[in-house]
């Protein structure tokens, strides 16, 4: 009962990208059965002021589609978030994106790899001393800031 307990408890608190959980976790008749996505289509968010888990979805979502929560670290390669899922959850995930391969997988890895340093350095900035996020702007930081800014305009260019 406590392994079907900890695989499917959702947070009743916030989490943050410090490594602090909630200390309270609830299950969900509906929200509980939500499998996992390295690219989900809805998250939750404990409201404090409610005392109510929200779901809200992340992008637009087609009748039938099925809603998927990301489980585990989203910025993180394939290999990394396939071992935490497997180490927390007993399964190794299988999504779209993890389903990838060569090039593709490649430029997924290094995507993600660039958006959490982005992430990071920001975070160091906005808990700590904001001019020590500026400063921790390494040449792999900007090299990551170049990296998505060319994905992003890759449309655009002939």
């Amino acid at each position: 009962a406590l392994g079907i307990f900890e695989t499917n408890v959702l947070p009743c608190g916030g989490n943050d990208a410090h490594g602090h959980v909630a200390n309270q976790g609830g299950i969900f008749l509906v929200g509980s059965r939500f499998n996992s996505s390295c690219v989900p289509n809805v998250n939750n968010h404990w409201d404090a002021g409610r005392r109510q888990l929200v779901f809200r979805a992340l992008r637009d979502i087609e009748p039938g589609e099925e809603l998927c929560l990301g489980y585990g670290k989203l910025l993180a390669k394939r290999d990394e978030r396939r071992e935490e899922l497997q180490r927390k959850f007993g399964f190794i995930c299988r999504c779209e994106t993890c389903s990838l391969e060569g090039k593709a997988l490649a430029e997924s890895d290094t995507r993600r790899e660039c958006l959490g340093m982005i992430y990071s350095a920001h975070l160091q900035g906005a808990y700590d001393e904001p001019m020590e996020g500026i400063s921790e702007v390494s040449s792999d930081i900007l090299f990551c800031m170049f990296y998505i800014l060319t994905i992003m305009f890759r449309p655009f260019w002939p």
